[in-house]
């Protein structure tokens, strides 16, 4: 029976954009294609593991797990595969910081079920919205939404502490028209970048940054 009812979710999936407000039994086919921890939108104070979904028909989706279930989605979603999941809300999005242009979250908790796919070629690998070099300034300071841009390397500096000694590294990215912007990076991600280009520096490596928040110093956005 378990079989049977595994076959037959598999073959009636809905599309997120589908799915109203509420709880869902539905089963929808997604692909993980950025996952994250950090602290929860919709509780204060309280860790929560974050993931981008992506669908057949490219559509992104914010998932995300709260403290008491975060640690089982970590394990058993991993970045880059395909699953059906099922038995999950359909909740308001983040009203700032929203990694995706979409009003509506997946919540996944006790109930949810989730399964690997290995159907894996109808859903790309990946899917940015990139943000034109132009385009930034009017987010600037806005704490709505999170963007990807695209650029070439242009510089990369050295790695710096800040009061609280927590490293930082700029990178200045260049596009088309020679407008150059710099990109922060800090703590983990900035070591890691620094030991990678340090490895692979080569001419004209074009960088994808994704989830920025677009900031004005006196200099340049960044």
């Amino acid at each position: 029976m378990a079989l049977r009812w595994l076959s037959n979710a598999t073959t009636n999936c809905k599309l997120v954009s589908a799915l109203s407000f509420c709880l869902q039994k539905e089963t929808i086919k997604v692909r993980v294609i950025r996952l994250w921890d950090g602290m929860s939108y919709r509780t204060s104070d309280e860790a929560a593991a974050y993931f981008i979904l992506l669908d057949e028909e490219d559509n992104q989706t914010l998932a995300l797990a709260q403290l008491t279930e975060m640690g089982r989605f970590l394990a058993e979603l991993h970045e880059g595969l395909v699953y059906y999941i099922t038995n999950f809300k359909i909740v308001v999005g983040p009203p700032k910081w929203n990694p995706v242009i979409a009003e509506r979250a997946i919540l996944l908790h006790t109930q949810t079920k989730a399964w690997p796919c290995y159907d894996s070629c109808s859903i790309a690998r990946m899917n940015f919205v990139l943000s034109p070099f132009p385009a930034i300034a009017p987010h600037l300071e806005d704490m709505t939404a999170l963007l990807d841009v695209s650029g070439v390397i242009y510089n990369v500096g050295n790695i710096k502490h800040n009061n609280h000694g927590v490293q930082k590294l700029g990178i200045q990215l260049i596009d088309d028209r020679g407008t150059v912007i710099t990109i922060s990076l800090w703590g983990f991600k900035a070591t890691q970048f620094d030991m990678n280009f340090g490895i692979y520096r080569q001419k004209n490596v074009v960088l994808v940054v994704t989830g920025l928040l677009p900031k004005c110093n006196v200099d340049a956005p960044n």
